[in-house]
């Protein structure tokens, strides 16, 4: 592990130059697709975590950073007007940047120094809820309701093959379960968390799907004692 400070200092470099990015990109892109891949640009910067940090509370201190840049994008803060502008052309209320950070945090002090237990959630709220929304957009047809918003069977459908690999790959890779054992549980984690998904609206599903795929893989109890993954990683 490098030293906590030098830690934060990259992760608050890295989030500063994406939203810089972002910035300049931002009005060239459709509304979803900046989105999302503001989204999944933070999300892999979350899967460094267990390697950068082995204490909670340098992940607690960025998330509080992140949470007061979300609250000055918001509130179009002069750093961020651009990229406000931007963002402005999706319509719907979402609360899903809050609860991608209170996530991340949850499932970081909960999964302790358990690496693969950390990542499998992450990789989820990084790439099949991403999938989702922007399969959903570009081709979602067979659209249904949820807490006041719309999703699709096309983008669930996205949602559960992504996640389904998700699972699978850190499994079979870093665990003792077999391809089929690995299988198998991705199957049945990642239909759970398409339903729970499906079923959530408002930016909340980013909080209830990693610890909904948090609490069924750590049931399994298969991502235990893997020292390996750590360095392996």
């Amino acid at each position: 592990m490098i030293e906590p400070w030098i830690g934060i200092a990259l992760v608050i470099a890295t989030l500063a130059a994406l939203l810089a990015l972002f910035s300049l990109v931002g009005p060239l892109l459709e509304p979803e697709v900046l989105r999302k891949g503001l989204h999944m640009s933070i999300g892999l910067t979350t899967l460094s975590f267990p390697w950068l940090f082995d204490e909670p509370w340098p992940v607690v201190l960025v998330a509080a950073a992140s949470t007061c840049a979300f609250l000055m994008f918001r509130t179009r803060f002069v750093l961020f007007q651009r990229l406000a502008r931007a963002m402005s052309r999706i319509r719907r209320v979402s609360v899903g940047e809050y609860c991608f950070v209170l996530a991340t945090c949850a499932v970081f002090l909960l999964a302790s120094d358990d690496p693969v237990l950390y990542c499998i959630p992450m990789l989820l709220l990084t790439f099949a809820d991403s999938a989702a929304a922007l399969v959903g957009t570009r081709w979602g047809r067979h659209r249904y309701l949820t807490m006041g918003d719309y999703k699709s069977i096309e983008g669930s459908a996205a949602f559960f093959a992504v996640a389904f690999a998700c699972i699978a790959i850190p499994l079979a890779w870093f665990t003792p379960a077999s391809t089929v054992e690995s299988m198998a549980v991705a199957a049945l984690v990642a239909f759970a968390v398409t339903v729970l998904e499906a079923a959530v609206g408002g930016g909340f599903d980013n909080l209830l799907v990693p610890l909904g795929a948090f609490a069924a893989i750590k049931a399994t109890r298969l991502t235990m004692n893997q020292p390996a993954a750590l360095e392996s990683g």
